[in-house]
Protein backbone atom coordinates (compact mmCIF):
# COMPACT_ATOMS: atom_id res chain seq x y z
CA UNK A 1 0.00 0.00 0.00
CA UNK A 2 3.05 2.27 -0.19
CA UNK A 3 2.72 2.20 -3.91
CA UNK A 4 5.63 -0.18 -4.60
CA UNK A 5 5.62 -2.90 -7.26
CA UNK A 6 4.25 -5.34 -4.68
CA UNK A 7 1.35 -3.08 -3.70
CA UNK A 8 0.40 -1.12 -6.80
CA UNK A 9 -3.25 -0.15 -7.02
CA UNK A 10 -4.16 -0.66 -3.35
CA UNK A 11 -6.01 2.36 -1.91
CA UNK A 12 -4.96 4.21 1.19
CA UNK A 13 -5.45 2.03 4.25
CA UNK A 14 -5.00 -1.35 2.46
CA UNK A 15 -2.13 -3.47 1.18
CA UNK A 16 -1.58 -6.73 -0.75
CA UNK A 17 -1.09 -10.09 0.96
CA UNK A 18 2.04 -11.93 -0.12
CA UNK A 19 4.18 -11.67 -3.24
CA UNK A 20 2.17 -11.80 -6.45
CA UNK A 21 -1.20 -11.58 -4.70
CA UNK A 22 -3.70 -9.06 -5.98
CA UNK A 23 -6.04 -8.93 -3.00
CA UNK A 24 -5.91 -5.71 -0.93
CA UNK A 25 -6.64 -6.14 2.77
CA UNK A 26 -7.74 -3.27 5.00
CA UNK A 27 -5.45 -2.19 7.82
CA UNK A 28 -8.42 -0.90 9.81
CA UNK A 29 -10.18 -2.84 12.54
CA UNK A 30 -7.28 -5.21 13.13
CA UNK A 31 -3.76 -5.84 11.96
CA UNK A 32 -2.76 -8.07 9.06
CA UNK A 33 0.24 -10.33 8.95
CA UNK A 34 1.25 -12.59 6.05
CA UNK A 35 3.20 -14.93 8.35
CA UNK A 36 5.32 -15.72 5.33
CA UNK A 37 2.39 -17.31 3.50
CA UNK A 38 -0.57 -16.44 1.36
CA UNK A 39 -2.91 -16.71 4.31
CA UNK A 40 -3.98 -13.48 5.97
CA UNK A 41 -4.22 -13.39 9.77
CA UNK A 42 -6.15 -10.69 11.61
CA UNK A 43 -4.72 -9.92 15.05
CA UNK A 44 -6.15 -7.64 17.81
CA UNK A 45 -2.87 -5.81 18.30
CA UNK A 46 -1.30 -2.56 17.15
CA UNK A 47 0.29 -2.10 13.74
CA UNK A 48 3.22 0.32 13.51
CA UNK A 49 5.13 2.07 10.77
CA UNK A 50 8.94 1.91 10.92
CA UNK A 51 10.55 4.79 9.06
CA UNK A 52 14.25 4.30 8.34
CA UNK A 53 15.51 7.78 7.54
CA UNK A 54 18.44 6.72 5.36
CA UNK A 55 19.35 5.09 2.04
CA UNK A 56 20.56 1.54 1.74
CA UNK A 57 20.27 -1.46 -0.59
CA UNK A 58 17.67 -4.13 -0.02
CA UNK A 59 16.52 -7.26 -1.86
CA UNK A 60 12.87 -7.91 -2.72
CA UNK A 61 12.46 -11.45 -4.03
CA UNK A 62 15.34 -12.09 -6.43
CA UNK A 63 15.68 -8.44 -7.49
CA UNK A 64 18.13 -5.98 -6.05
CA UNK A 65 17.03 -2.36 -5.84
CA UNK A 66 18.78 0.80 -4.67
CA UNK A 67 16.02 3.04 -3.26
CA UNK A 68 16.66 6.75 -3.24
CA UNK A 69 14.04 7.50 -0.60
CA UNK A 70 13.07 6.31 2.83
CA UNK A 71 12.53 2.57 3.15
CA UNK A 72 9.30 1.66 4.92
CA UNK A 73 8.38 -1.50 6.79
CA UNK A 74 5.02 -2.64 8.18
CA UNK A 75 5.48 -4.61 11.38
CA UNK A 76 2.71 -6.67 12.97
CA UNK A 77 3.37 -7.36 16.63
CA UNK A 78 2.28 -10.81 17.77
CA UNK A 79 4.03 -13.97 18.85
CA UNK A 80 6.19 -13.54 15.74
CA UNK A 81 7.08 -10.49 13.70
CA UNK A 82 6.65 -10.36 9.94
CA UNK A 83 8.40 -7.62 7.95
CA UNK A 84 7.17 -6.48 4.54
CA UNK A 85 9.69 -4.21 2.79
CA UNK A 86 9.00 -1.85 -0.10
CA UNK A 87 10.60 1.16 -1.71
CA UNK A 88 8.78 4.40 -0.86
CA UNK A 89 7.74 6.37 -3.91
CA UNK A 90 7.55 10.14 -3.71
CA UNK A 91 3.97 10.11 -4.97
CA UNK A 92 2.85 7.10 -2.96
CA UNK A 93 -0.10 7.37 -0.56
CA UNK A 94 0.40 7.71 3.18
CA UNK A 95 -0.48 4.90 5.56
CA UNK A 96 -3.84 4.88 7.30
CA UNK A 97 -2.65 2.74 10.20
CA UNK A 98 -1.03 3.18 13.56
CA UNK A 99 2.66 3.86 13.11
CA UNK A 100 6.08 3.41 14.67
CA UNK A 101 9.29 5.12 13.48
CA UNK A 102 12.98 4.99 14.18
CA UNK A 103 16.13 5.60 12.25
CA UNK A 104 18.22 2.90 10.61
CA UNK A 105 20.81 2.13 13.26
CA UNK A 106 22.75 -0.33 11.11
CA UNK A 107 22.97 1.61 7.85
CA UNK A 108 26.78 1.58 8.00
CA UNK A 109 26.90 -2.21 7.53
CA UNK A 110 28.04 -3.28 4.09
CA UNK A 111 25.70 -6.15 3.22
CA UNK A 112 22.04 -5.35 2.63
CA UNK A 113 20.85 -8.84 3.63
CA UNK A 114 22.82 -8.79 6.86
CA UNK A 115 21.47 -5.31 7.55
CA UNK A 116 17.90 -6.52 6.97
CA UNK A 117 18.39 -9.42 9.36
CA UNK A 118 19.90 -7.16 11.99
CA UNK A 119 16.94 -4.80 11.78
CA UNK A 120 14.48 -7.64 12.09
CA UNK A 121 16.26 -8.97 15.17
CA UNK A 122 16.37 -5.49 16.68
CA UNK A 123 12.66 -5.04 16.09
CA UNK A 124 11.87 -8.38 17.70
CA UNK A 125 13.86 -7.48 20.78
CA UNK A 126 12.35 -4.03 21.14
CA UNK A 127 8.74 -4.84 20.37
CA UNK A 128 8.63 -7.41 23.16
CA UNK A 129 8.21 -4.36 25.40
CA UNK A 130 4.90 -3.55 23.77
CA UNK A 131 1.62 -4.68 25.28
CA UNK A 132 0.09 -7.23 22.81
CA UNK A 133 -3.37 -6.03 23.87
CA UNK A 134 -2.52 -2.40 23.19
CA UNK A 135 -5.41 -0.32 21.88
CA UNK A 136 -5.11 3.04 23.67
CA UNK A 137 -3.09 4.69 26.45
CA UNK A 138 -5.65 3.33 28.92
CA UNK A 139 -4.55 -0.18 28.06
CA UNK A 140 -1.25 0.32 29.82
CA UNK A 141 0.81 2.09 27.18
CA UNK A 142 3.52 4.17 28.82
CA UNK A 143 6.31 6.12 27.19
CA UNK A 144 8.85 4.53 29.52
CA UNK A 145 7.94 1.07 28.25
CA UNK A 146 8.99 1.93 24.72
CA UNK A 147 12.05 4.00 25.56
CA UNK A 148 14.32 1.20 24.36
CA UNK A 149 12.79 1.50 20.91
CA UNK A 150 14.13 5.04 20.50
CA UNK A 151 17.16 5.44 18.31
CA UNK A 152 19.51 8.31 18.99
CA UNK A 153 19.38 11.05 16.33
CA UNK A 154 16.21 9.75 14.73
CA UNK A 155 14.55 12.22 12.33
CA UNK A 156 11.63 10.05 11.27
CA UNK A 157 8.46 11.90 10.20
CA UNK A 158 5.92 10.40 12.59
CA UNK A 159 7.75 10.61 15.90
CA UNK A 160 11.18 10.13 17.44
CA UNK A 161 10.33 6.67 18.80
CA UNK A 162 6.83 5.30 18.45
CA UNK A 163 3.65 6.76 16.94
CA UNK A 164 0.15 5.44 16.40
CA UNK A 165 -2.64 6.59 14.15
CA UNK A 166 -5.07 9.31 15.26
CA UNK A 167 -6.51 8.65 18.69
CA UNK A 168 -7.80 11.95 20.11
CA UNK A 169 -8.19 15.69 19.65
CA UNK A 170 -6.69 18.39 21.83
CA UNK A 171 -8.47 21.73 21.34
CA UNK A 172 -7.52 24.98 23.08
CA UNK A 173 -8.79 28.55 22.77
CA UNK A 174 -6.46 31.54 22.44
CA UNK A 175 -8.04 34.83 23.46
CA UNK A 176 -6.95 38.19 21.98
CA UNK A 177 -4.88 40.57 24.05
CA UNK A 178 -4.52 39.85 27.74
CA UNK A 179 -8.12 38.76 28.24
CA UNK A 180 -9.00 35.55 30.05
CA UNK A 181 -12.40 35.14 28.41
CA UNK A 182 -14.11 35.72 25.08
CA UNK A 183 -16.49 38.52 24.22
CA UNK A 184 -19.81 37.83 22.54
CA UNK A 185 -19.46 37.84 18.77
CA UNK A 186 -15.79 38.84 18.75
CA UNK A 187 -13.35 36.44 17.05
CA UNK A 188 -10.84 34.30 18.88
CA UNK A 189 -8.51 31.52 17.78
CA UNK A 190 -9.30 27.84 18.29
CA UNK A 191 -6.24 25.61 17.93
CA UNK A 192 -6.69 21.85 17.60
CA UNK A 193 -4.06 19.12 17.59
CA UNK A 194 -4.75 15.63 16.25
CA UNK A 195 -2.94 13.28 18.63
CA UNK A 196 -1.98 9.63 18.52
CA UNK A 197 -2.19 7.23 21.45
CA UNK A 198 1.05 8.67 22.83
CA UNK A 199 -0.26 12.26 22.72
CA UNK A 200 2.01 13.07 19.79
CA UNK A 201 0.81 15.23 16.91
CA UNK A 202 -0.05 13.12 13.86
CA UNK A 203 1.97 15.17 11.39
CA UNK A 204 0.98 12.89 8.51
CA UNK A 205 -2.61 14.16 8.67
CA UNK A 206 -3.38 17.10 6.37
CA UNK A 207 -6.79 15.96 5.20
CA UNK A 208 -9.06 15.62 8.24
CA UNK A 209 -11.94 18.08 8.45
CA UNK A 210 -13.03 19.14 11.94
CA UNK A 211 -16.36 20.76 12.76
CA UNK A 212 -16.96 23.06 15.73
CA UNK A 213 -20.40 23.16 17.36
CA UNK A 214 -21.88 24.37 20.65
CA UNK A 215 -22.68 21.69 23.19
CA UNK A 216 -26.19 22.13 24.57
CA UNK A 217 -26.56 22.49 28.33
CA UNK A 218 -29.56 20.68 29.74
CA UNK A 219 -31.04 20.51 26.29
CA UNK A 220 -30.77 24.28 25.86
CA UNK A 221 -28.44 25.87 23.34
CA UNK A 222 -27.10 28.97 25.05
CA UNK A 223 -24.94 30.18 22.17
CA UNK A 224 -24.30 29.98 18.45
CA UNK A 225 -20.87 29.53 16.89
CA UNK A 226 -19.82 31.48 13.81
CA UNK A 227 -16.72 31.86 11.64
CA UNK A 228 -14.49 28.97 10.56
CA UNK A 229 -16.69 26.23 11.99
CA UNK A 230 -15.20 23.63 9.62
CA UNK A 231 -11.41 23.49 9.69
CA UNK A 232 -9.03 21.30 7.70
CA UNK A 233 -5.97 19.88 9.40
CA UNK A 234 -2.45 20.73 8.28
CA UNK A 235 0.28 18.34 9.43
CA UNK A 236 -1.80 17.24 12.37
CA UNK A 237 -2.87 20.70 13.50
CA UNK A 238 -5.87 22.83 12.73
CA UNK A 239 -6.46 26.47 13.60
CA UNK A 240 -9.52 28.56 12.93
CA UNK A 241 -10.98 31.90 13.91
CA UNK A 242 -14.45 31.60 15.38
CA UNK A 243 -16.83 33.54 17.56
CA UNK A 244 -19.75 32.66 19.81
CA UNK A 245 -23.00 34.56 20.21
CA UNK A 246 -24.41 33.72 23.65
CA UNK A 247 -27.99 34.34 24.70
CA UNK A 248 -28.75 36.71 27.58
CA UNK A 249 -31.69 37.00 29.94
CA UNK A 250 -33.48 40.32 29.46
CA UNK A 251 -36.29 41.97 31.38
CA UNK A 252 -37.95 45.35 30.93
CA UNK A 253 -38.40 47.25 34.18
CA UNK A 254 -39.49 50.73 35.11
CA UNK A 255 -35.89 51.95 35.19
CA UNK A 256 -34.98 50.35 31.87
CA UNK A 257 -33.89 47.07 30.34
CA UNK A 258 -31.91 44.70 32.57
CA UNK A 259 -29.54 42.12 31.07
CA UNK A 260 -28.25 39.00 32.82
CA UNK A 261 -25.98 36.07 31.94
CA UNK A 262 -27.43 32.71 30.99
CA UNK A 263 -24.03 31.12 31.48
CA UNK A 264 -20.49 32.14 32.36
CA UNK A 265 -18.97 29.68 29.88
CA UNK A 266 -19.82 27.84 26.70
CA UNK A 267 -18.71 24.32 25.80
CA UNK A 268 -17.59 23.70 22.25
CA UNK A 269 -17.48 20.25 20.69
CA UNK A 270 -14.92 19.51 17.99
CA UNK A 271 -15.72 16.45 15.87
CA UNK A 272 -14.28 14.89 12.75
CA UNK A 273 -13.55 11.62 10.97
CA UNK A 274 -9.89 10.67 10.74
CA UNK A 275 -9.00 11.05 7.05
CA UNK A 276 -6.27 8.42 7.30
CA UNK A 277 -8.54 5.69 8.62
CA UNK A 278 -11.82 6.89 7.04
CA UNK A 279 -13.73 5.46 9.99
CA UNK A 280 -12.15 6.61 13.21
CA UNK A 281 -14.44 9.20 14.79
CA UNK A 282 -12.59 11.90 16.70
CA UNK A 283 -14.32 14.13 19.23
CA UNK A 284 -13.32 16.49 22.05
CA UNK A 285 -14.81 19.22 24.24
CA UNK A 286 -13.32 22.57 25.15
CA UNK A 287 -14.80 25.00 27.68
CA UNK A 288 -14.55 28.66 26.74
CA UNK A 289 -15.17 31.23 29.52
CA UNK A 290 -17.45 34.11 28.55
CA UNK A 291 -17.14 37.73 29.58
CA UNK A 292 -19.94 38.34 32.08
CA UNK A 293 -22.27 41.25 32.68
CA UNK A 294 -20.71 41.92 36.07
CA UNK A 295 -17.15 41.78 34.75
CA UNK A 296 -17.73 43.79 31.56
CA UNK A 297 -19.63 41.89 28.91
CA UNK A 298 -17.92 43.78 26.05
CA UNK A 299 -14.69 45.75 25.65
CA UNK A 300 -14.80 49.50 26.22
CA UNK A 301 -16.06 51.21 23.09
CA UNK A 302 -18.49 48.36 22.26
CA UNK A 303 -22.16 47.81 23.05
CA UNK A 304 -23.98 44.51 23.54
CA UNK A 305 -26.29 44.46 20.55
CA UNK A 306 -29.30 42.26 21.32
CA UNK A 307 -31.32 40.48 18.66
CA UNK A 308 -34.16 42.94 17.89
CA UNK A 309 -36.31 40.23 16.31
CA UNK A 310 -36.47 38.21 19.51
CA UNK A 311 -39.29 38.91 21.95
CA UNK A 312 -38.40 36.11 24.36
CA UNK A 313 -36.62 36.56 27.66
CA UNK A 314 -33.48 34.95 26.16
CA UNK A 315 -32.01 37.10 23.39
CA UNK A 316 -28.82 36.45 21.42
CA UNK A 317 -26.24 39.21 21.70
CA UNK A 318 -22.92 40.23 20.27
CA UNK A 319 -20.43 43.00 20.95
CA UNK A 320 -20.49 45.72 18.27
CA UNK A 321 -18.00 48.59 18.15
CA UNK A 322 -19.45 52.10 17.95
CA UNK A 323 -18.86 53.85 14.63
CA UNK A 324 -17.20 57.19 14.00
CA UNK A 325 -19.39 59.98 15.32
CA UNK A 326 -20.56 57.94 18.29
CA UNK A 327 -19.08 56.37 21.41
CA UNK A 328 -19.66 53.93 24.26
CA UNK A 329 -18.22 53.68 27.76
CA UNK A 330 -20.69 51.09 29.04
CA UNK A 331 -21.75 48.13 26.84
CA UNK A 332 -25.18 47.98 28.50
CA UNK A 333 -26.03 51.69 28.52
CA UNK A 334 -28.78 53.00 26.27
CA UNK A 335 -29.11 56.41 24.66
CA UNK A 336 -32.91 56.24 24.98
CA UNK A 337 -35.04 55.58 28.06
CA UNK A 338 -36.02 51.92 28.49
CA UNK A 339 -34.15 51.05 25.28
CA UNK A 340 -31.69 48.29 24.42
CA UNK A 341 -27.95 49.01 24.69
CA UNK A 342 -26.88 51.53 22.07
CA UNK A 343 -24.08 53.90 21.13
CA UNK A 344 -24.33 57.57 22.12
CA UNK A 345 -24.15 60.42 19.65
CA UNK A 346 -21.01 62.51 19.85
CA UNK A 347 -21.57 65.66 21.98
CA UNK A 348 -21.25 68.99 20.15
CA UNK A 349 -17.96 70.06 21.76
CA UNK A 350 -16.27 66.69 21.10
CA UNK A 351 -14.70 64.62 18.35
CA UNK A 352 -15.60 60.91 18.35
CA UNK A 353 -13.40 58.57 16.30
CA UNK A 354 -15.40 55.45 17.11
CA UNK A 355 -15.29 53.05 20.04
CA UNK A 356 -14.39 54.99 23.18
CA UNK A 357 -12.05 57.47 21.46
CA UNK A 358 -13.53 60.85 22.46
CA UNK A 359 -11.70 64.19 22.57
CA UNK A 360 -13.40 67.26 24.09
CA UNK A 361 -12.57 70.78 22.92
CA UNK A 362 -13.68 72.46 26.15
CA UNK A 363 -15.39 71.84 29.47
CA UNK A 364 -14.89 69.21 32.13
CA UNK A 365 -16.61 65.91 31.37
CA UNK A 366 -17.12 62.82 33.50
CA UNK A 367 -18.68 59.40 32.97
CA UNK A 368 -22.01 59.02 34.74
CA UNK A 369 -24.82 56.58 34.02
CA UNK A 370 -22.89 55.00 31.16
CA UNK A 371 -22.38 58.27 29.26
CA UNK A 372 -20.27 61.41 29.24
CA UNK A 373 -21.85 64.23 31.26
CA UNK A 374 -20.72 67.86 31.11
CA UNK A 375 -19.78 68.90 34.65
CA UNK A 376 -18.51 72.44 34.17
CA UNK A 377 -17.80 75.05 31.51
CA UNK A 378 -15.07 77.69 31.21
CA UNK A 379 -15.60 80.83 33.29
CA UNK A 380 -18.16 83.12 31.73
CA UNK A 381 -20.03 80.29 29.99
CA UNK A 382 -23.44 78.82 30.65
CA UNK A 383 -23.77 75.03 30.97
CA UNK A 384 -26.61 73.74 28.83
CA UNK A 385 -27.78 70.13 29.21
CA UNK A 386 -31.57 70.15 29.28
CA UNK A 387 -34.60 70.76 27.13
CA UNK A 388 -37.55 72.21 29.02
CA UNK A 389 -35.97 71.18 32.28
CA UNK A 390 -35.33 67.56 31.24
CA UNK A 391 -31.74 66.35 30.83
CA UNK A 392 -30.73 65.67 27.24
CA UNK A 393 -27.37 64.08 26.42
CA UNK A 394 -27.27 65.42 22.88
CA UNK A 395 -27.74 69.14 23.71
CA UNK A 396 -24.86 69.33 26.20
CA UNK A 397 -22.67 72.35 25.45
CA UNK A 398 -21.22 75.55 26.85
CA UNK A 399 -22.69 78.93 25.76
CA UNK A 400 -20.47 82.00 26.17
CA UNK A 401 -22.18 84.92 27.98
CA UNK A 402 -22.24 88.34 26.30
CA UNK A 403 -19.93 91.13 27.43
CA UNK A 404 -22.94 92.95 28.95
CA UNK A 405 -23.81 89.86 31.02
CA UNK A 406 -22.40 87.81 33.87
CA UNK A 407 -22.96 84.32 35.36
CA UNK A 408 -22.60 83.21 38.94
CA UNK A 409 -21.34 79.65 38.29
CA UNK A 410 -20.36 77.80 35.14
CA UNK A 411 -20.52 74.31 36.67
CA UNK A 412 -24.27 73.89 36.85
CA UNK A 413 -27.15 74.13 34.45
CA UNK A 414 -29.10 75.89 37.24
CA UNK A 415 -27.24 79.11 36.47
CA UNK A 416 -27.69 81.15 33.32
CA UNK A 417 -26.26 84.32 31.83
CA UNK A 418 -27.77 87.43 33.51
CA UNK A 419 -28.15 90.99 32.22
CA UNK A 420 -25.88 93.46 33.99
CA UNK A 421 -27.77 95.73 36.48
CA UNK A 422 -27.66 99.50 35.85
CA UNK A 423 -25.54 100.02 38.94
CA UNK A 424 -22.72 97.66 37.87
CA UNK A 425 -20.35 96.82 35.03
CA UNK A 426 -19.95 93.26 33.65
CA UNK A 427 -17.45 91.47 31.41
CA UNK A 428 -19.32 88.26 30.55
CA UNK A 429 -18.24 86.36 33.64
CA UNK A 430 -18.15 88.69 36.65
CA UNK A 431 -19.84 91.83 38.05
CA UNK A 432 -18.38 94.97 39.65
CA UNK A 433 -20.37 97.81 41.29
CA UNK A 434 -20.05 101.25 39.68
CA UNK A 435 -20.09 103.08 43.02
CA UNK A 436 -17.05 102.46 45.24
CA UNK A 437 -18.13 101.01 48.55
CA UNK A 438 -21.27 99.40 47.18
CA UNK A 439 -21.71 95.83 48.34
CA UNK A 440 -22.89 93.10 45.94
CA UNK A 441 -23.33 89.44 46.95
CA UNK A 442 -24.31 86.28 45.01
CA UNK A 443 -27.76 84.90 45.65
CA UNK A 444 -27.42 81.25 44.53
CA UNK A 445 -31.13 80.62 44.92
CA UNK A 446 -31.81 83.32 42.32
CA UNK A 447 -28.65 82.73 40.34
CA UNK A 448 -28.00 86.49 40.47
CA UNK A 449 -25.98 89.16 42.23
CA UNK A 450 -27.94 91.23 44.72
CA UNK A 451 -27.04 94.78 45.86
CA UNK A 452 -26.90 94.68 49.66
CA UNK A 453 -25.88 98.24 50.62
CA UNK A 454 -24.66 101.60 49.35
CA UNK A 455 -22.12 104.05 50.81
CA UNK A 456 -23.23 107.28 52.53
CA UNK A 457 -24.58 109.88 50.14
CA UNK A 458 -26.26 107.22 48.00
CA UNK A 459 -29.65 105.62 48.05
CA UNK A 460 -30.18 101.89 47.27
CA UNK A 461 -32.73 101.29 44.53
CA UNK A 462 -33.89 97.76 43.58
CA UNK A 463 -37.64 97.89 43.17
CA UNK A 464 -40.07 98.61 40.43
CA UNK A 465 -42.88 101.14 40.84
CA UNK A 466 -45.17 98.30 41.96
CA UNK A 467 -42.77 97.36 44.71
CA UNK A 468 -41.46 94.14 43.09
CA UNK A 469 -37.74 93.35 43.13
CA UNK A 470 -35.92 94.45 40.00
CA UNK A 471 -32.57 92.75 39.29
CA UNK A 472 -31.82 94.95 36.29
CA UNK A 473 -32.76 98.19 38.17
CA UNK A 474 -30.36 97.66 41.10
CA UNK A 475 -28.09 100.65 41.72
CA UNK A 476 -26.68 103.06 44.26
CA UNK A 477 -28.25 106.36 43.25
CA UNK A 478 -26.66 109.67 44.28
CA UNK A 479 -28.67 111.33 47.02
CA UNK A 480 -30.71 114.24 45.57
CA UNK A 481 -30.26 117.88 46.53
CA UNK A 482 -32.17 118.95 49.63
CA UNK A 483 -31.91 115.36 50.83
CA UNK A 484 -29.36 113.40 52.81
CA UNK A 485 -28.64 109.64 52.53
CA UNK A 486 -27.07 107.77 55.46
CA UNK A 487 -26.07 104.82 53.23
CA UNK A 488 -26.71 101.11 53.62
CA UNK A 489 -30.30 100.37 52.72
CA UNK A 490 -31.68 103.63 54.23
CA UNK A 491 -33.96 105.70 52.05
CA UNK A 492 -33.20 109.36 51.27
CA UNK A 493 -34.38 111.83 53.95
CA UNK A 494 -35.38 115.47 53.17
CA UNK A 495 -33.52 118.32 54.82
CA UNK A 496 -35.35 120.32 57.52
CA UNK A 497 -37.60 123.21 56.51
CA UNK A 498 -35.79 126.31 55.19
CA UNK A 499 -32.59 124.27 54.76
CA UNK A 500 -30.84 122.85 51.76
CA UNK A 501 -28.19 120.25 50.96
CA UNK A 502 -26.23 119.58 47.79
CA UNK A 503 -26.56 116.17 46.02
CA UNK A 504 -24.71 113.33 47.72
CA UNK A 505 -25.16 114.62 51.28
CA UNK A 506 -24.81 111.70 53.70
CA UNK A 507 -26.23 113.25 56.91
CA UNK A 508 -28.58 115.96 58.21
CA UNK A 509 -25.58 118.09 59.16
CA UNK A 510 -25.11 118.72 55.48
CA UNK A 511 -28.42 120.57 55.39
CA UNK A 512 -27.78 124.38 55.68
CA UNK A 513 -30.32 127.30 56.13
CA UNK A 514 -31.33 128.68 52.76
CA UNK A 515 -33.69 131.12 51.00
CA UNK A 516 -35.63 129.36 48.23
CA UNK A 517 -36.68 131.04 45.01
CA UNK A 518 -39.24 128.97 43.16
CA UNK A 519 -39.32 129.41 39.43
CA UNK A 520 -41.68 127.79 36.96
CA UNK A 521 -40.38 127.54 33.41
CA UNK A 522 -42.23 126.39 30.34
CA UNK A 523 -40.20 124.46 27.76
CA UNK A 524 -41.16 123.59 24.23
CA UNK A 525 -40.36 119.85 24.64
CA UNK A 526 -42.46 116.84 25.43
CA UNK A 527 -42.38 115.23 28.84
CA UNK A 528 -40.71 112.17 27.38
CA UNK A 529 -37.98 114.27 25.74
CA UNK A 530 -37.13 116.04 29.03
CA UNK A 531 -34.90 113.22 30.22
CA UNK A 532 -32.15 113.23 32.86
CA UNK A 533 -29.55 114.62 30.46
CA UNK A 534 -31.76 117.55 29.46
CA UNK A 535 -32.64 118.17 33.12
CA UNK A 536 -28.95 118.42 33.99
CA UNK A 537 -28.33 120.88 31.14
CA UNK A 538 -31.37 122.88 32.28
CA UNK A 539 -29.98 123.06 35.84
CA UNK A 540 -26.65 124.40 34.57
CA UNK A 541 -28.43 127.03 32.47
CA UNK A 542 -30.55 128.20 35.42
CA UNK A 543 -27.50 128.32 37.71
CA UNK A 544 -25.64 130.52 35.22
CA UNK A 545 -28.61 132.84 34.85
CA UNK A 546 -29.01 133.18 38.65
CA UNK A 547 -25.33 133.42 39.39
CA UNK A 548 -25.25 130.44 41.75
CA UNK A 549 -23.55 127.01 41.66
CA UNK A 550 -25.45 124.33 39.79
CA UNK A 551 -25.74 122.36 43.02
CA UNK A 552 -28.00 125.08 44.33
CA UNK A 553 -30.51 124.61 41.55
CA UNK A 554 -33.09 121.84 42.11
CA UNK A 555 -35.65 120.63 39.63
CA UNK A 556 -38.44 120.08 42.10
CA UNK A 557 -41.05 118.77 39.69
CA UNK A 558 -41.65 118.17 36.01
CA UNK A 559 -45.21 118.16 34.74
CA UNK A 560 -46.86 118.21 31.37
CA UNK A 561 -48.45 121.43 30.27
CA UNK A 562 -52.23 121.53 30.31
Amino acid sequence: NKGSSACEGCPVGMYAIGAGESVCVSCIGGLVSTARSTQSIELPVATFFIDYAGDFETRIGSRKQSPTHTVAEIVTIADTITVQRSRLKTNGPRFATRHIHFQDEAKQQSEGSHRRSSHRDALKARTKLLDPDFASPAAGWEASRVSDMCVEGNSAKYGPCVASSSSSLSPSAAFPGNTSSVYAGLPFSLDISILDALNQTVEADSATFLEVTVEAEGGITIANVEGEVVIRSNEGSASGTISVRPSYLTQEEGSGLTVGDMSEAVTLRVVGTDALSSSTRLSALVTVPLATVAGGVCPRGYILSLDPASRSAARAGQCVVCATGSYSVDPLASSSPLGSPSCFNCPAPATCRGGDAVTFSYGRWAVSGGMYVLRSCPEGSQLVNAVQGVFSHDVQRCVQCKASEYILLSNSSLFSCQACPVGASCNGSSLRGLVPGSVWAPDYARGQYVLLSCPGGYQLLNKLSNGEFSHAGQECQLCAAAYFCAGGVAVASPCPLDSFSPPGTNSSSGCAPAVFVQVSVGLDVSLAEFDADKQARFQEAMATACGVPASRVVVAAVTAAA
